[in-house]
């Protein structure tokens, strides 16, 4: 099973698991958790984590609203997991967010920096 697809499959479980988590509900220091595990997953591809699957979940709800409103163009040949890694790559290159009450907001900057449509 590709990386992709076992993050995918976290994602999937975690929300049904957790259906009242929120985007409002996680902040711009739980953002920065999600993002690290997230990394620390893609980059040793060992124990999976509920975080890191939360995070790839929360990434992608996100890119696929803001690519559906036209706010954001992502190729369709772009997969969820570079979509991901971007916005993982940005959390990383901007600690000034961490301190945001919303991780919605970091995420929506991070995309719109990255997938700027033409």
């Amino acid at each position: 099973m590709r990386l992709i697809d076992v993050l995918k499959l976290l994602a999937v479980l975690i929300f049904s698991v957790y259906p009242t988590l929120t985007l409002a509900a996680i902040d711009g220091k739980t953002l920065y958790q999600l993002a690290s595990k997230y990394k620390e997953f893609s980059t040793n591809h060992e124990n999976p984590s509920t975080s890191a699957g939360t995070f790839l979940g929360y990434v992608t709800g996100i890119a696929t609203i803001l690519n559906i409103q036209g706010k954001i163009c992502i190729n369709e040949k772009t997969s969820n997991g570079k979509v991901v890694d971007s916005v993982q790559e940005y959390i990383q290159k901007n600690p000034q967010f961490e301190s945001m009450s919303e991780g919605s907001i970091v995420v929506i900057l991070a995309l719109t920096e990255s997938y700027k449509c033409k």
